[in-house]
C-alpha cells in the first residue's frame, strides 16, 4: 500500500533471528504500537480497542490493504492541501502530509522557483518519509525533481526490507508529472496470524503549479 500495499507508502531492518526473538515479548511489541498510535492521535478508548484486536490476530483497518483501498479516493495531499487523515470504523487512522522543509528559491523572472518539501505517511503500523528538493516552472511543462534523500522507514510490528528511493521521472512532460518513490518490502507478524508480506511505496508527483501524493493500492 504506505501506500504503504500499504502503499501509496516508510534505518537498516532488524535480522529475523533478533525479530523473532522481539515478537515474543508482547510488551515491548505493545509498547511500540501504543507510541504510534499516540503519534496519529488515536484516542484511548480506541487505542484499547485496537490492542485487544491485535491480541486476537487481526490486522488494524489502517493497515489492512483491502480495507485501505476502500477508502483510497479521499487520501489525496496537494500544496493547497498539504495534510489529510482519515479515521477507520475501529479507530485506526491513516494519514499523508507534504510539509515545507527549507527556503525557497525564487529566479528572477518569477516564474521558477525552488522548494524542499518532505513526504509522509503514517498508519498504525508504518511510518514511512522521504525528502525532496523540487523546481517549479510556472511557465512551461518542464518542472522538475531535483533530488531526493533521507528516507526513513518504520515497522512496529514485524519488520521491513528493502528500501529504494528513486526519481522514476525526473523532469515533467506535456502529459506526464515529475515522480519519485520510496518503496520498501515489509512483513506484520502478529501472534495467532499467519505473517502478513506485502511492498509498500509512497510518490511523490510534481507539475508546474504543484506537488501532491496520494493512495494507491
Amino acid at each position: 500500500m504506505f501506500v504503504f500495499l500499504l502503499a501509496s507508502m516508510m534505518i537498516l531492518s532488524t535480522p529475523f533471528s533478533a525479530l523473532a526473538t522481539e515478537m515474543d515479548n508482547n510488551l515491548i511489541n505493545e509498547n511500540k504500537i501504543i507510541e504510534n498510535m499516540n503519534y496519529l492521535g488515536i484516542e484511548k478508548t480506541a487505542q484499547s480497542s485496537l490492542i485487544d484486536k491485535i491480541r486476537n490476530g487481526e490486522l488494524p483497518d489502517s493497515d489492512n490493504p483491502e480495507k485501505v483501498k476502500q477508502i483510497s479516493s479521499l487520501l489525496n495531499v496537494s500544496e493547497n492541501n498539504p495534510k489529510v487523515e482519515y479515521t477507520f470504523a475501529d479507530g485506526s487512522k491513516i494519514r499523508l502530509e507534504i510539509v515545507e522543509i527549507g527556503n525557497n528559491e525564487v529566479a528572477p523572472c518569477g516564474t521558477r522557483i525552488t522548494k524542499e518539501i518532505k513526504v509522509k505517511e503514517s498508519t498504525t503500523f508504518t511510518t514511512g518519509e522521504f525528502k525532496a528538493k523540487v523546481l517549479y516552472d510556472w511557465d512551461y511543462p518542464r518542472s522538475e525533481i531535483l533530488r531526493v534523500w533521507d528516507e526513513r522507514v518504520t515497522v512496529v510490528a514485524g519488520d521491513y526490507w528493502d528500501p529504494k528511493l528513486r526519481i522514476i521521472q525526473r523532469v515533467q512532460t506535456d502529459s506526464d508529472p515529475a515522480h519519485a518513490r520510496l518503496s520498501f518490502k515489509y512483513q506484520y507478524q502478529i501472534k495467532g496470524r499467519p505473517i502478513v508480506t506485502g511492498t509498500a511505496w509512497i510518490d511523490l508527483f510534481v507539475d508546474q503549479h504543484n506537488h501532491w501524493t496520494d493512495i494507491t493500492t
